[in-house]
């Protein structure tokens, strides 16, 4: 018996690089496998009805701007693909952040 909402496989693949001059970049791969839906169904589901598995690339940078100040950059899903992230909660498609990091 599989519960509720917890997938079959689950899984996270990332690499990552550091320059000389302190850029970072880190590429990331992530699989899930689709879960069971039991909390509530639409009309046409069935209660062993599945979420779809999916799969997506995201990406992190980190740029150094001053001596110690980085900015940050995630660029999630590359694609662009639209799937569901979780119980009927949909990924956009391609979403970012930028933020600055700071070592004082």
């Amino acid at each position: 018996m599989q519960f509720a909402l917890i997938p079959y496989s689950v899984a996270q693949w990332g690499i990552g690089y550091t320059s000389p001059g302190d850029w970072r970049v880190n590429l990331y791969a992530n699989y899930y496998s689709g879960a069971r839906r039991a909390l509530f169904t639409n009309p046409e589901d069935t209660i062993t009805d599945f979420s779809p598995p999916w799969i997506s690339f995201d990406l992190g940078l980190q740029i150094p701007i001053f001596e110690r100040v980085q900015l940050t950059v995630f660029l999630e899903n590359l694609t662009g693909n639209t799937y569901e992230k979780a119980h009927r909660i949909y990924q956009p498609g391609l979403t970012f952040r930028l933020g600055l990091q700071s070592a004082f």
